[in-house]
C-alpha cells in the first residue's frame, strides 16, 4: 500500500496498481486512483478525481471538485462547493455535500444523496435509490425501477421508465412518474402531479395540489387543501418554430416529438397559445391576421385582422389573459396589446398619448433594472387552466426578457387585486434565469384554479422549466434532435383521447376540482364544497360532506357516448347542485327543466332537462314536447330519488 501527499500548489498525483492513499492537500489537484482499492481526498481547491477500478472512496473537499468513480463499487463525497460526481460502473454511493451539485450514478443500482442547496442527480442505469434532501433539486430516476424523495425544497422528479416510487417531501414540488406503473407521494407543499403511463397512485399531503392520471387505470387522492384532480388528462406541450411548424413536444422526454406542418397561412406565425375560453389553440401572424390552428393535422381558420398593426416581428411573447379573454402581444420593439381575437380589435389604453395600443414596456422606476431597455419576447399568465372566463378569477402576468436574460413581472400580482395593471406596461424584476435564452424565445405556464404552477420555457431547442418565485430555468432536454429553433410555446391540459381507464379519485379535505375523464370512474370529493366531472363513461359520484357540484360538459354539443350515465349517490336538496353546461346542452334556461313523475313523462315533457321523481334518472329531452329524447339521453341517476326543484340546477355558458 502506497501514501502520496501533494503540496500547497497544482499536483498530478498517481496511484499505483495497488491499495493506494492519496491526499491533494490545497491546489487544484489531479488524483488518479488506478488499479487497487483507494483513497483519493482532493483537499481544498478544485480537483479533478478519477478512482480506475477496485472499490475507492473519493472525497472532494472545499472547492468545486469532479469526482468520477469510474468501475467498481464506489463512494463518492462531493463536500464543500459546486461538485460533479460521476459514480460509473458498479453500485456507488454519491453524496453531494454543501453547495449546488451534479450527481449522476452511471450503471447499475446506486444511492445519490444532493445534500443542502440546489442539485442535479440523476440515476442512469439500474435501480436506485435518489435523495435530494435540503434545496430545490432536480431528481431524475433513470431506466429501471428507482426510489426518488426530494427532501425539503421546491423540487422537480422525473420517474422515466420503471416502476418508479416518488417522494416530493416538503415544498412546492412537480413530479413526473414516467412511464410504467408509479406510486407518488407528494407530502406536503402545493404540489404537481403527472402519473404518466400506467396504473399509478396519485397522493398528495396539505396544500392546493395538482393531480393528473393521464390514462390507464389510476389512484388518486388530493389531502388537506384544495385540489384538481384529473383521471385520464394528458399535460400537451406544442413548440413553434421559425417555419410555421409545430412540434409537440414530450415533456417527460422532450427529444421525443412530432411535428406538424401549420397549414392555409398568410405570413409567419409570431407567437401561439391556448384560449382558456374554448380550447383552441390560436396563432398571429406577421401579416396582423389571427387564425386557430387544429394542432394536430396544422389546418387553419381565420378569425380576424388587427385594427392596429402590430409592428415586432417574430421577436415577440404571445398570450391569452383568463380574466377578461384577451390575447396579450408584446415585442422587443416595447409594443404592448390587447386584442379582443373575435373582432381583431386593439384596445388602446389613451387614445390621448399617441401609443398605438397599451402603454410601451419599460421597467419601473423603483425596479434595479430601471435604466434598462427592456427586451420581452415571451409572456405567460398565470391561472388559465379552467375552460371558461371567471369574474372571480385572478392572473398575473410573467415575462422572459432575453436581453437581460432574466424573468419579469408584468404588472402586479393577481390582476385586478394589485396595481398596476398589465395594461401600463411597467415592468418589475423577479430574479434571473441562470441561461443565456435565445432572443427568439417561448413561455408558458398551466396554473390550475388553486394556485399550482407548471410553467415551461424553450430556447432554440432546449426544455426548461422555470420558478417563477426565484426565476430559475431547470434544463429538462433537448427537444427532438437539437435541429430546431422554437420560437413560441403553448401548453395545455386536455382530455386523453386513448384513455379508457377506470380511476379511483378521493378529493380529501379542502374545496377540489375533481374530473374522472374516460372510463367508469369512481369520484369522492370527501370533505369541503367540491366539483365533481364524471367525464365519459358511467361514473360514480360521491360528493362527501359540505356543498357539493356535479358537473355535466363534454366541451361539446350533447353525444351520450360523452357523458355515460353517472350515478349521484348523495345528492342532497338545497345543499349541493347539479351543474349543466350551455355548451353541451345548448341554450337552455331555468325555465326549461322539469321535474315530473316518472321516465314516461320525461320523454314527452317540454322540458329539455327533465328529472324523473320516481327513478332519480336525469334526462337530456332535445326535442322537448315531441315524442322520444330526439339526440338525447339519460345522463344521470341520482339514489334515493330526493325531490329536486329548478333552484337544483345551475346553468353555465
Amino acid at each position: 500500500m502506497a501514501t502520496f501527499f501533494g503540496t500547497d500548489n497544482i499536483d498530478t498525483l498517481l496511484g499505483t496498481e495497488a491499495d493506494d492513499f492519496i491526499f491533494g492537500l490545497p491546489g487544484d489537484d489531479v488524483l488518479l486512483g488506478f488499479s487497487g482499492n483507494d483513497l483519493l481526498d482532493g483537499g481544498d481547491g478544485n480537483d479533478q478525481i478519477k478512482a480506475g477500478s477496485g472499490i475507492d472512496l473519493l472525497v472532494g473537499g472545499n472547492g468545486d471538485d469532479t469526482l468520477n468513480g469510474e468501475e467498481g463499487n464506489d463512494a463518492l463525497f462531493g463536500e464543500e462547493g459546486n461538485d460533479r460526481l460521476d459514480g460509473g460502473q458498479g453500485n456507488d454511493v454519491l453524496r453531494g455535500g454543501n453547495g449546488n451539485d451534479f450527481l449522476n450514478g452511471g450503471d447499475d443500482s446506486d444511492t445519490l444523496s444532493g445534500g443542502n442547496n440546489n442539485d442535479f442527480l440523476d440515476g442512469g442505469n439500474g435501480k436506485n435509490l435518489l435523495f435530494g434532501d435540503d434545496g430545490s433539486d432536480v431528481v431524475f430516476g433513470g431506466s429501471e425501477d428507482d426510489t426518488l424523495d426530494g427532501g425539503r425544497g421546491n423540487d422537480s422528479l422525473r420517474g422515466g421508465n420503471g416502476k418508479n416510487i416518488l417522494r416530493g417531501g416538503d415544498g412546492d414540488d412537480a413530479i413526473d412518474g414516467g412511464k410504467d406503473s408509479d406510486l407518488i407521494d407528494a407530502g406536503n407543499g402545493n404540489d404537481g402531479m403527472r402519473g404518466g403511463d400506467g396504473n399509478d397512485t396519485l397522493s398528495s399531503g396539505a396544500g392546493n395540489d395538482v393531480l393528473l392520471g393521464e390514462g390507464n387505470n389510476d389512484t388518486l387522492r388530493g389531502g388537506d387543501g384544495d385540489d384538481v384532480i384529473e383521471g385520464d388528462a394528458v399535460l400537451k406541450l406544442f413548440g413553434l418554430t421559425d417555419r410555421n411548424t409545430l412540434i409537440a413536444i414530450d415533456a417527460n422526454i422532450p427529444s421525443q416529438t412530432k411535428s406538424i406542418q401549420v397549414k392555409g397561412l398568410d405570413g409567419t406565425l409570431l407567437g401561439i397559445d391556448f384560449r382558456p375560453r374554448d380550447g383552441l389553440l390560436y396563432g398571429i401572424t406577421d401579416t396582423n391576421k389571427i387564425y386557430t390552428i387544429d394542432f394536430n393535422t396544422g389546418a387553419t381558420k381565420f378569425v380576424s385582422t388587427l385594427s392596429t398593426p402590430f409592428n415586432s416581428g417574430q421577436l415577440s411573447g404571445v398570450d391569452f389573459n383568463p380574466v377578461p379573454d384577451r390575447l396579450r402581444v408584446v415585442g422587443d420593439n416595447d409594443q404592448n396589446f390587447r386584442i379582443d381575437v373575435d373582432r381583431g380589435a386593439v384596445a388602446d389604453l389613451d387614445p390621448n398619448d399617441g401609443i398605438l395600443g397599451d402603454r410601451l414596456l419599460r421597467y419601473d422606476p423603483t425596479d434595479p433594472n430601471a435604466a434598462a431597455n427592456a427586451s420581452i419576447t415571451a409572456i405567460a399568465y398565470t391561472n388559465s387552466f379552467s375552460p371558461s372566463p371567471d369574474p372571480n378569477r385572478r392572473t398575473t402576468l410573467y415575462g422572459i426578457d432575453t436581453n437581460l436574460d432574466i424573468l419579469v413581472r408584468q404588472g402586479g400580482l393577481n390582476f385586478p387585486d394589485n396595481p398596476p395593471t398589465p395594461n401600463e406596461g411597467r415592468l418589475f424584476t423577479i430574479g434571473n434565469l441562470g441561461i443565456d435564452f435565445a432572443a427568439n424565445s417561448g413561455f408558458d405556464i398551466l396554473a390550475a384554479p388553486n394556485g399550482v404552477s407548471l410553467s415551461f420555457a424553450v430556447s432554440n431547442s432546449t426544455l426548461y422549466s422555470i420558478d417563477l418565485s426565484t426565476g430559475a430555468a431547470t434544463n429538462l432536454g433537448t427537444i427532438g434532435d437539437g435541429s430546431f429553433n422554437v420560437v413560441g410555446l403553448a401548453a395545455t391540459i386536455t382530455p386523453d383521447p386513448n384513455a379508457t381507464g377506470n380511476d379511483a379519485i378521493l378529493g380529501g379535505a379542502g374545496n377540489d376540482i375533481l374530473s374522472g375523464g374516460a372510463g367508469n370512474d369512481r369520484i369522492i370529493g370527501e370533505s369541503g364544497n367540491d366539483a365533481l366531472l364524471g367525464g365519459a363513461g358511467n361514473d360514480t359520484l360521491t360528493g362527501g360532506a359540505n356543498n357539493d357540484s356535479f358537473m355535466f360538459n363534454s366541451n361539446a354539443p350533447f353525444n351520450s357516448n360523452d357523458l355515460g350515465v353517472d350515478r349521484i349517490t348523495d345528492f342532497v336538496k338545497g345543499v349541493d347542485q347539479i351543474v349543466l353546461d350551455q355548451t353541451t346542452f345548448g341554450a337552455i334556461t331555468p325555465a326549461q327543466i322539469a321535474i315530473v313523475a316518472d321516465d314516461a313523462l320525461a320523454a314527452t315533457n317540454a322540458g329539455l332537462i327533465t328529472y324523473s321523481t320516481a327513478t332519480g334518472n336525469l334526462f337530456f329531452n332535445q326535442n322537448g314536447a315531441n315524442a322520444g329524447l330526439g339526440t338525447g339521453a339519460r345522463f344521470a341517476r341520482l339514489d334515493n330519488a330526493p325531490v329536486l326543484a329548478a333552484a337544483d340546477f345551475v346553468i353555465v355558458a
